[in-house]
């Protein structure tokens, strides 16, 4: 589940409320100002309303947190990146508790292209926090950039699409340039080659990363625990040593025939039986665990390309590659990025 650190839980009142605020903002209205270097001040257009609520000094003011990931990150994770023109605004909610409500504002755009090249209907709805809406109106065209969210127990509003990194996921277009976080007035082809540029180069951070990359079928599972307070393995358990039957290891540099690594067993996905491509760490993610865990481990972090990916019938799926590839043709690329014949 996507989980913004930002986040604060609103009701339905609430977020009903912001968005009325919003919707009735004119051309003429005195708001904050988006730097926070005064209290008000006139802002002539909608346009300049979205530069001063979504400009990194207004952004990084308004966090804790530091910077957001790069552009380019965010260009190579998004399942979709949207060119098109806000139809309208709307709200969604779920009762995550008797007595909690969780309410996010959502947003249909008419769809004139896909940068990713993957959606094909005339419209898209996604869902965002209403404090990432601000200077967006309908008719606007942005860019946007929308992952979905997987479906899983946790997560309220299952198989939704999201905004990619809030305020940071979307950019204004006027007069054929682009205006966001990272960049302020570019004109719109040049973002676009630079997106095309960055998704080219998907896997490419962590096949440099790792230590070793086997492709192979994973041969068994032994759960393992990493708490030292329960230092035996039961249902609870979410570590285990896995073992691949090693087909190919793209590196060149490890000759067994089988390899065990550490990782998050459910967040893997990947059960007995089934052919694998694991992106490895050589050492013990936990040296106080020495004794029972394997001296390897599966790249994992948050947001960026988990450390393995799941082949089915000829094409790896994983987070950098959400509808799959070609699984010679992943193989192809990461043996380029290494240099590896």
């Amino acid at each position: 589940m996507h989980v913004d650190k930002r986040v604060i839980l609103v009701s339905i009142p609430i977020t009903v409320l912001a968005i009325i605020v919003y919707m009735t903002i004119d051309s003429t209205t005195t708001i904050p100002s988006g730097n926070m270097n005064s209290n008000t001040d006139v802002i002539e257009d909608q346009l300049e309303y979205f530069r001063r609520t979504h400009s990194k000094e207004a952004i990084l003011n308004s966090t804790i947190e530091g910077e957001p990931f790069p552009f380019d990150y965010t260009a190579r994770i998004s399942n979709h990146i949207i060119l098109g023109k806000i139809k309208d605004f709307g709200g969604i909610s779920e009762r995550l508790t008797p007595n909690l409500i969780l309410s996010l504002s959502s947003v249909t755009v008419e769809v004139e292209r896909d940068l990713a090249g993957y959606y094909n209907d005339k419209e898209i709805t996604f869902r965002t926090w209403p404090s990432e809406l601000i200077g967006l109106m309908p008719g606007d065209r942005i860019l946007v950039f929308i992952a979905r969210e997987e479906k899983g127990e946790l997560d309220p509003f299952q198989g939704d699409y999201f905004m990619v990194m809030g305020s940071v996921g979307v950019y204004k277009i006027v007069d054929g340039k682009a205006y966001g976080y990272y960049h302020d007035g570019i004109e719109l082809e040049e973002l676009m080659k630079m997106i095309d540029l960055a998704r080219g180069e998907r896997i490419k951070e962590i096949t440099m990363k790792a230590d070793y990359i086997v492709l192979g079928k994973i041969s068994d599972i032994v759960p393992v625990s990493t708490d030292p307070d329960k230092p035996e393995a039961d249902e609870y358990t979410i570590t285990a040593n896995i073992t691949v039957d090693v087909e190919q290891e793209l590196t060149n540099k490890y000759r067994e025939k089988s390899i065990t690594f550490l990782a998050y067993k459910d967040q893997m996905k990947c059960n007995i039986g089934d052919r694998c491509l694991v992106f490895l760490k050589h050492g013990y993610k936990y040296d106080e665990f020495k004794d029972r865990i394997a001296p390897y481990y599966y790249i994992h972090t948050y947001w960026s390309t988990d450390g393995y990916y799941k082949v089915i019938d000829g094409k790896a799926y994983g987070m950098e590659f959400r509808y799959g590839i070609d699984i010679n043709e992943l193989v192809k690329r990461i043996k380029e990025y290494r240099g590896v014949e």
